[in-house]
C-alpha cells in the first residue's frame, strides 16, 4: 500500500498522540490497602516469633547494641518495623546515604508500620556549610516538622 506524505503525518499524529496520552491514575482500593496492611502484620508477628529473632529481642532489651550492616538494604525497613513493634516507646532512628534511598525506606515503613503510624521524614540539607546559599525551603520545612513532632513526643 502506497501512502501520500499528508496520510503518512496523519497517521504519525495519531501514534504520537496515543503514545504520549497520559493513562489515568489508578486510584488504591480501601480493601487492597487493608489486604496489605494484614499480610505486612502477619508477616511481622511471625518474625517476630521467630527464635533468633526473641534471642535478638532480649539482647536488645539488657542494653545491647544493634547494626544493620550486614542486613540486605531491602530488608532494613522491615527491620526497623520490627523494632518499632517490639520497642513502641523508643525512638528508632534510620540513617540512609541518599535521598532515593531515605524515600524508600520512608514508603518501605509505612507499608511495614500500617495507616496508623506516620514515620517522621528527616531529609539532608542538600548545601554544604561553607555554601552562602540556604537549603530548600520545604528541606527546612520537613527538618523543623521532624523536630517539633520530636520534641512533642518527649514532652
Amino acid at each position: 500500500m502506497i501512502r501520500t506524505l499528508p496520510d503518512l503525518l496523519r497517521l504519525k499524529n495519531r501514534q504520537a498522540t496515543r503514545l504520549d496520552a497520559a493513562p489515568p491514575a489508578p486510584t488504591p482500593s480501601p480493601c487492597l490497602e487493608e489486604s496489605r496492611t494484614a499480610a505486612a502484620t502477619q508477616i511481622a508477628a511471625a518474625a517476630a516469633n521467630a527464635p533468633s529473632a526473641q534471642d535478638l529481642r532480649q539482647r536488645l532489651e539488657r542494653g545491647g547494641a544493634l547494626r544493620l550492616g550486614n542486613v540486605p538494604g531491602p530488608g532494613q525497613p522491615f527491620f526497623a518495623a520490627l523494632l518499632r513493634q517490639w520497642f513502641p516507646g523508643r525512638p528508632i532512628v534510620v540513617v540512609t546515604d541518599l535521598l532515593k534511598t531515605q524515600e524508600s525506606v520512608q514508603q518501605d515503613l509505612e507499608t511495614w508500620l500500617g495507616a496508623d503510624a506516620k514515620p517522621l521524614f528527616y531529609p539532608a540539607w542538600e548545601v554544604l556549610p561553607h555554601e552562602t546559599k540556604l537549603a530548600h525551603a520545604d528541606v527546612i520545612s520537613e527538618r523543623l516538622q521532624t523536630l517539633v513532632e520530636l520534641a512533642g513526643r518527649r514532652m
